[in-house]
């Protein structure tokens, strides 16, 4: 946006900033903050074993508990990435993932930006206590804060790759999880400069 566009947008603000215009253009900022927040995740499954240079040959990987150890032939790894796109900070956000029950979590790795940004894990998982459900917390989660989680999972023999449809993300808090990522659009300038106009007039 250039700066004569600016100064235009400011100059009928500030002519609009008072009377029944004033108070409508601080409704809509109002509504439009306090908006149900959006949070971004998307998903992205790997099929852990990409045999297509020998299709004749039946792969499997063992895998060493605590008591035994176990094979597994059909693995998907599953990538999701969380980011804070609404205007609300968390000082930890709980939320949880749900496959079917043809699909069972056996290991869960976290990663965050820095020390101060964790990844909890809420659910024991391992491949002598597999689950097709997993709860976690995010501490905190900012606005733009972005986390990664990396799930490995074990699907019943025959069962092809999950698919994004397959798998659930649910939360106790008012966000609604959205896989379009938001920028800046024009109405949030809009929104951010009459604002900032309108406060500077009535101050």
């Amino acid at each position: 946006m250039t700066s004569e566009i600016t100064e235009i947008i400011k100059i009928g603000a500030s002519l609009l900033g008072g009377g029944a215009i004033g108070a409508v253009i601080t409704n809509i900022v109002i509504a439009y903050r306090s908006r149900v927040q959006p949070i971004f995740r998307s998903v992205r499954v790997i099929p852990f074993f990409e045999n297509t240079k020998f299709p004749n040959m039946d792969l499997s990987l063992a895998l060493k508990g605590e008591s035994k150890i176990a094979d597994f032939t059909n693995l998907d790894i599953l990538d999701i990435r969380m980011e804070n796109n609404g205007n609300k900070d968390y000082q930890d956000f709980a939320f949880g993932v749900t496959l079917p029950d043809n699909s069972q979590i056996i290991n869960f790795v976290g990663q965050s930006s820095d020390r101060h940004h964790i990844v909890q894990q809420e659910t024991d998982v391992n491949i002598h206590n597999p689950k097709s459900e997993i709860d976690a917390k995010l501490m905190p989660f900012n606005r733009n804060d972005v986390y990664n989680i990396t799930l490995l999972i074990n699907k019943t023999e025959g069962v092809k790759s999950l698919s994004e449809a397959d798998i659930k993300f649910s939360t106790n808090a008012s966000i609604k999880f959205t896989s379009t990522r938001l920028s800046k659009t024009f109405l949030e300038v809009m929104l951010f400069l009459i604002t900032d106009t309108y406060t500077l007039k009535r101050f």
